[in-house]
């Protein structure tokens, strides 16, 4: 980490004193726990934490507010996610017949930003390497503190991938877990979301991917069945024979 403890610091305008970030948005859970997986206190088994504890002095006052709005789009993730779990439950108590189609948004570019927050946020000032460019451990390169902020995009084979595969359970209510994905055992080089069973893929290198993931130790059947899709436009979410829902994924580009 920075001198100041800030790991945005790099952007030059740090200000109003470090201030009590939580590593993931507190607005996405209503309940008061979120499982984690992969970091070093909690490697080979998921822990379950309380959210609202788990917090560190990791960004000045300045930079936390800056990504106020990554903070937002992920409350409205977890509205999407809540009414995809009450559609799932509700639909098939219905008589057997077309429905009609619910259709959801997800703001990708947001998303996919939120999720590099969340990954820097956890692995900040930590012993790993973050990104192919990473030289500190623990502290985030400038260039990947640059897309977090929106003042450039991943390139490359970097960047949002939405993984799923025939028989994906999307119905694991509000939990979010995370694995790093390590190269050399010392440096992150993607990180492995679970949102409510939504599979996210963050690669940050460029000129790597890592897929099939049927290889990657430590994680489990579901993500090994993975397959791993970018650009990804939508999920259709069947009751039955019929499709109920969709979730959408929006881009800019």
């Amino acid at each position: 980490m920075t001198t100041n403890n800030c790991w945005a610091a790099s952007l030059g305008n740090c200000a109003d004193g470090i201030s009590r970030e939580h590593y993931v948005s507190e607005a996405f859970f209503s309940g008061p726990s979120v499982a984690v997986r992969g970091l070093p206190w909690c490697k080979d088994q998921t822990k379950v934490v309380g959210i609202g504890s788990v917090t560190a002095k990791i960004l000045c006052k300045k930079h936390n507010s800056d990504l106020s709005p990554l903070d937002q789009e992920a409350g409205k993730l977890i509205e999407v996610i809540r009414e995809h779990l009450r559609l799932t439950v509700a639909r098939p108590k219905r008589p057997i017949s077309p429905f009609k189609i619910e259709r959801m948004f997800v703001n990708a570019d947001l998303l996919e930003r939120w999720l590099l927050k969340c990954l820097i946020n956890l692995t900040a000032g930590g012993p790993y390497l973050i990104g192919a460019n990473g030289v500190s451990p623990g502290n985030p390169p400038h260039e990947l503190v640059l897309i977090a902020y929106g003042r450039t995009k991943f390139q490359g084979e970097s960047g949002m991938y939405v993984g799923a595969h025939v028989g994906l359970d999307m119905k694991m209510g509000e939990v979010l877990e995370f694995v790093p994905l390590l190269s050399n055992n010392q440096r992150v080089i993607a990180g492995l979301f679970r949102v409510a069973g939504l599979q996210l893929y963050l690669s940050l290198d460029p000129l790597w991917i890592k897929s099939p993931l049927q290889g990657v130790s430590g994680i489990d059947a579901d993500w090994r069945m993975t397959d791993l899709h970018r650009p990804f436009k939508k999920i259709n979410v069947n009751v039955g024979k019929y499709v109920s829902h969709t979730i959408e994924f929006l881009r800019s580009d």
